[in-house]
């Protein structure tokens, strides 16, 4: 117990978790965009379509 109040205390105790918290926030976003109904994958799926259909009509 004594350990996790000098953790606490230290510096570098808090620049670990701060990290660590920064970490699980960008993971909870990511996870978040990629798992929506609406999400990223289906708005870069979109915008993939469109340079697609735009290069085949640019060809023709």
């Amino acid at each position: 117990m004594i350990y996790f109040f000098k953790f606490f205390k230290s510096q570098k105790g808090i620049t670990s978790i701060e990290y660590g918290l920064m970490v699980t926030v960008i993971a909870v976003l990511i996870v978040s965009m990629l798992y929506n109904d609406n999400g990223l994958v289906l708005a870069l799926q979109a915008k993939f379509d469109l340079l697609n259909s735009t290069v085949v009509n640019a060809l023709k």
